[in-house]
C-alpha cells in the first residue's frame, strides 16, 4: 500500500491509475508542501444505506478543498473529475454546492472540466477497493454500469449531498445524518448545522490598536493570526516596501491620513490577506 503522494506518484508513473481518495491526497500533500492551505473532504449521495439494491455501492467521492486569498473563502478543486464549480464566476465551497443541490438550483452553476477529463481507475489499487470493503462492487447490480461511470450523472452534483470535514459531518434537514455506512453501522461524527465549524477564515491578521501620546502621538498595536505555518508579519506604512514586524510595536502618527497594511507571511514565503487601517490625524489646537 502506498504511504503518501511521493508513493502515489511513483505507482502513477509506472502506470498505475487510482481513485479519488488517492487524487484526494496527492492534491493536499502538494498544495501543502507549497505552501497553500488544502483539506481533504468526504461527500456522498443522498440515498447510500437503504433500500439494498439503490444507488448500491459507489455512493460516496473525496475531493479536496482549498483556501483562495483572492476570493476569500474555500472552494473546490476536483483533481479526480478534473472539474470546480462556479455561481456567478466564483468559485463554490463544498457547503455551497450542497445548497444549490438540495434546493435545486444547479441551473445556476456551471461546471468547469479541464483536460484530461475523469479516467476511469483499473489496476491493483482500485482491485484492492472490493477486499477492503467487501460491500463495495465494481457494476451495478441493477444496471451493469461500471459504479465509476456514474460520477457523470447530475454532474457529479448529487455527491455533495452528505458533507463530512474532519471529524465535522454537516447537518441538514433536507438530507438527515445517516447511521449506516456501506450497509453496516457507522458513525455520523459531530453533527453541525453552523457553517462556522467547517468554513473558518484562515491567512488573515486581527489588528488590536490603542492610542497614545507619550512621546509624540501613535498607535500602540497588537497583531494576531490565522495562518498555518505561519513565519512572521509583514507591514507596509504609507505604500512604503513590506517590513517584517513583531506581533507587537507603535505606529507613529503624522498630521493627515496615514495608511497601515499588515499581512502574515507563512513559512514558505507565501503571504496571507493584507488587512488595512487608515486613520485621520490632526493635533490638538489651543
Amino acid at each position: 500500500m502506498v504511504k503518501d503522494a511521493l508513493d502515489i506518484l511513483h505507482e502513477a508513473d509506472r502506470g498505475e491509475r487510482f481513485t479519488c481518495g488517492f487524487y484526494n491526497r496527492v492534491f493536499v500533500e502538494c498544495a501543502r508542501a507549497l505552501g497553500w492551505v488544502a483539506r481533504p473532504i468526504g461527500i456522498g449521495v443522498r440515498d447510500n444505506a437503504f433500500p439494498r439494491g439503490h444507488n448500491f455501492g459507489n455512493t460516496g467521492h473525496s475531493v479536496p478543498e482549498i483556501w483562495s486569498n483572492p476570493y476569500r473563502k474555500w472552494v473546490i478543486l476536483d483533481p479526480d473529475l478534473n472539474v470546480h464549480y462556479e455561481r456567478g464566476g466564483i468559485p463554490l465551497s463544498a457547503l455551497e454546492i450542497h445548497e444549490a443541490w438540495l434546493s435545486h438550483e444547479t441551473d445556476a452553476v456551471t461546471v468547469v472540466q479541464e483536460e484530461p477529463v475523469f479516467v476511469v481507475p483499473t489496476g491493483a489499487h482500485v482491485d484492492l477497493i472490493p477486499k477492503l470493503t467487501p460491500t463495495v462492487v465494481s457494476f451495478d447490480p441493477a444496471s451493469g454500469m461500471p459504479l465509476f461511470k456514474r460520477f457523470g450523472r447530475h454532474r457529479a452534483m448529487d455527491y455533495y449531498a452528505r458533507l463530512r470535514i474532519g471529524r465535522w459531518t454537516w447537518l441538514d434537514r433536507r438530507c438527515l445524518p445517516g447511521f449506516v455506512v456501506h450497509f453496516a453501522p457507522g458513525s455520523s461524527g459531530i453533527l453541525t448545522d453552523k457553517p462556522d465549524d467547517l468554513y473558518w477564515t484562515v491567512n488573515m491578521v486581527r489588528l488590536g490598536a490603542a492610542a497614545s501620546w507619550a512621546e509624540g502621538p501613535k498607535l500602540a498595536l497588537k497583531l494576531e493570526h490565522c495562518m498555518p505555518w505561519f513565519s512572521r508579519f509583514e507591514t507596509r506604512i504609507d505604500g512604503e516596501p513590506w517590513t517584517a514586524r513583531p506581533e507587537a510595536f507603535d505606529w507613529p502618527m503624522r498630521e493627515g491620513e496615514n495608511v497601515l497594511e499588515v499581512r502574515p507571511v507563512n513559512v514558505c514565503g507565501r503571504p496571507g490577506i493584507p488587512s488595512r487601517l487608515e486613520v485621520a490625524y490632526a493635533p490638538a489646537r489651543w
